[in-house]
């Protein structure tokens, strides 16, 4: 499972880097990394 949610993000990613640029994935980036870590300090 870990294996194809890993090549499913990486297709994805690739592909909305070239639709969208490299812009918007340091913003998605950056939002999952806020979020993540949000849920850390949570619990």
């Amino acid at each position: 499972m870990l294996l194809a949610g890993s090549l499913l993000g990486g297709y994805l990613g690739a592909h909305m880097a070239i639709m969208y640029g490299n812009q918007w994935i340091k913003r998605m980036f950056e939002t999952v990394s806020i979020l993540v870590g949000i849920k850390l300090i949570i619990g």
